[in-house]
């Protein structure tokens, strides 16, 4: 049986961008700040987005905590205790 070779083609259609809009599509952070311009910038986002979105932006769980199903956490505790117990003494 003969396995003949495909010849792919992968086009990509986006806009072009220049710097400026580039850095504010994907968030460019200044590096060379000082450090009052970088805690007012700091103190800006945190002001923008509100104290608890912030918190939940450090600690994942809180998104999707409130929303889980008791029969789905005890499901979510039985594997975390078989993943615990298998890969913690191979590590």
């Amino acid at each position: 049986m003969e396995i003949k070779e495909k010849e792919l083609i992968f086009s990509i259609k986006r806009t072009v961008l220049n710097q400026e809009k580039f850095d504010y599509q994907y968030g460019y952070i200044e590096t060379n700040l000082n450090l009052k311009e970088l805690m007012r910038k700091k103190l800006n986002k945190f002001t923008q987005y509100g104290f608890i979105d912030q918190i939940k932006q450090f600690f994942p769980i809180l998104f999707w905590l409130p929303n889980i199903t008791k029969s789905d956490l005890f499901k979510d505790i039985i594997a975390g205790i078989t993943v615990g117990i298998l890969c913690v003494p191979q590590g």
